[in-house]
């Protein structure tokens, strides 16, 4: 799924996507950013509490618990937000909107021992995701029938940068999709490392394909439970609590196509490793980040997979 089909989904879902560019894109574009931190919100998504759609703010911690909470019973959020949305604050009523505080958004890069990606002299650690294979249309990303493993784009950082597991070479980072390098827009995280012939050393999940999930259960956030699966510990699973079109890194860019997890389900050098429907191997996405002690944020793997003309094998 991408953005345009969780506009399409409800009224409500197109009013959050509007709000959501409302709300960052356009400040971003206006160099405001430092604004977007003083005033503490993070996104907008869509939740479904109880069977009912609801848009809920993701907002500092400061301003809200970490139980979804009415706009309207949060004192100076209201206006806050309504000043921050500006016209668009006509689009849905906030007061009927739900809040949820958290720390502020930081990808979960750090101490690992999966994936390591050496570009320059940097080095950064994280996990590794989904097996792929180039689509016959592909063009770039993968060769088409060619291998290849996904890993967050932060976690890659750069074309060309060699990756290994456990200091094994294992391939070489063909392409990385970055938010901070395509800001003001909204952008995924992910990258591509080529792993020629043999077997990539991803997970051995047996992953299969995510068309079980269809664009109506992501817009709705449906999801009773997902797992990640990350670094050889037990799966840490979660709820849902909504599907964000987009989400503020402080300091960092836009993240796009988000699910946000009801309980951390993620450690420093989780990201890029993959999420799957609890109790299958159906995946939904890969870690790209967290709110340390309150949620962690998991890329939609549709949007992934279109944008690399890539496909799980």
């Amino acid at each position: 799924m991408d953005v345009r089909d969780f506009t399409e989904s409800s009224d409500l879902a197109a009013s959050v996507a509007l709000a959501s560019r409302a709300l960052f894109v356009d400040q971003v574009i206006q160099g405001r950013q430092r604004e977007l931190d003083d005033r503490g919100l993070y996104g907008v998504g869509l939740a479904n509490i109880d069977g009912r759609e609801a848009a809920l703010f993701l907002v500092n911690s400061t301003l809200a618990s970490a139980v979804p909470t009415s706009v309207a019973n949060l004192g100076t959020l209201r206006p806050r937000i309504e000043t921050a949305l500006g016209p668009s604050s006509g689009s849905f009523s906030v007061s009927e909107a739900l809040a949820l505080g958290v720390s502020p958004p930081q990808p979960q890069y750090g101490p690992a021992d999966s994936v390591a990606c050496l570009s320059s002299r940097v080095r950064t650690t994280g996990t590794f995701g989904a097996r792929v294979r180039g689509t016959p249309q592909s063009s770039g990303f993968l060769p088409p029938g060619q291998l290849g493993i996904l890993t967050a784009g932060h976690v890659a950082l750069a074309a060309h940068a060699q990756a290994f597991d456990r200091g094994r070479p294992v391939g070489m980072v063909t392409h990385v999709l970055l938010p901070a390098l395509h800001s003001p827009l909204p952008a995924l995280d992910v990258a591509v490392i080529q792993t020629g012939a043999a077997t990539p050393p991803a997970n051995p999940l047996g992953i299969i394909s995510s068309a079980q999930i269809t664009s109506a259960t992501i817009a709705a956030a449906q999801i009773e439970n997902i797992a990640a699966q990350a670094r050889g510990r037990v799966p840490a699973s979660s709820g849902v609590h909504a599907f964000a079109p987009m989400v503020w890194f402080p300091g960092l860019g836009l993240w796009s196509d988000l699910y946000i997890t009801m309980q951390q389900i993620s450690d420093p050098g989780d990201s890029g490793g993959p999420v799957v429907l609890q109790g299958t191997s159906t995946i939904v996405g890969h870690i790209v980040g967290a709110s340390p002690g309150f949620c962690s944020y998991v890329q939609e793997i549709g949007a992934q997979l279109q944008t690399l003309q890539c496909d799980l094998y």
